[in-house]
């Protein structure tokens, strides 16, 4: 059943958390279920970013999958940029973080884990950079509603 599935993936990104980070089992982890609908054809997260986790697992349970960038020279330049920006379209936001290579995200499948260090990971390591995925141009996409599940490690407690 789809609740095991996601009972199976806890289970692993805590192993995957206890053996990357030496950290101990017992280490809380955060979920989180979010059901959205593109609104306007915008996405909850529709800037570039990076979390403020050590650990992050997404899965698009419905819907398009998370989009995330590969490291290349001078994008954290953008991100930064475009971080400073909040007045900036996503669009414009987007193109700055992008550079110098458009169209060079990557997109998961729908039901894919996608694990991204976040700005916590520490040791030198960058985190990742990714964003909700755009909807496409065909109006008739289905659909339109996105069930996303993540799991975090080491987010700040509230």
């Amino acid at each position: 059943s789809s609740l095991d599935a996601m009972c199976e993936l806890v289970g692993l990104f805590a192993h995957l958390v206890v053996e990357a980070r030496g950290a101990s089992p017992e280490e809380a982890l955060g979920l989180r279920l979010q059901v959205s609908e593109w609104c306007d054809g915008a996405p909850r997260c529709s800037r570039f970013h990076e979390d403020h986790v050590v650990l992050r697992m997404v899965t698009a349970l419905s819907g398009e999958g998370t989009s995330w960038l590969p490291e290349r020279p001078g994008r954290r330049v953008g991100l930064a940029l475009a971080s400073s920006a909040p007045w900036l379209g996503p669009r414009v936001a987007n193109a700055l973080v992008c550079l110098p290579l458009e169209g060079d995200a990557r997109r998961v499948a729908q039901g894919d884990a996608l694990f991204l260090k976040g700005r916590r990971w520490g040791g030198g390591t960058r985190a990742a950079i990714h964003r909700s995925p755009e909807l496409p141009a065909e109006a008739e996409i289905s659909p339109r509603v996105r069930a996303l599940f993540t799991v975090d490690c080491g987010a700040p407690v509230a």
